[in-house]
């Protein structure tokens, strides 16, 4: 609930349309097309809630596109030759071009965690 109240009361006005905010406990995924409301956003989340004791940590903040925070460049996720571009979200890697969504086994791998998958081949 928390985290719930700070989103009404502080992030409600960057949603319209075309964005998505997402967040998985104190974890955040902001998607638009507009450069201008992303930056707004970013900038917005960096400034942090006073109110709530809360600040965004820039060192784990993952863009894709090219943003500089009080002169601090944020980590922006590579796109590659085809110009697709992953990035990591809750263990999850989101395309930012066709928005498919798959499980990020690299975290888990280097942390040495083993990850393990059920398949139900039963089909009733």
């Amino acid at each position: 609930m928390f985290y719930g109240d700070l989103e009404k009361t502080h992030l409600n006005t960057f949603i319209g349309k075309e964005e998505l905010l997402v967040r998985w406990v104190d974890d955040f995924l902001f998607m638009t097309p507009d450069k201008d409301k992303f930056t707004a956003f970013i900038s917005r989340m960096h400034q942090g809630f006073p109110d709530y004791g809360c600040e965004v940590n820039s060192a784990k903040t993952v863009v894709n596109c090219g943003v500089t925070l009080n002169g601090k460049i944020l980590e922006r996720v590579v796109r590659s030759q085809t110009g697709n571009c992953e990035f990591p979200w809750c263990g999850m890697l989101i395309n930012d071009r066709t928005l498919e969504v798959r499980a990020d086994h690299r975290q888990a791998k280097e942390e040495g965690k083993r990850v393990a998958v059920f398949e139900n081949k039963d089909p009733n």
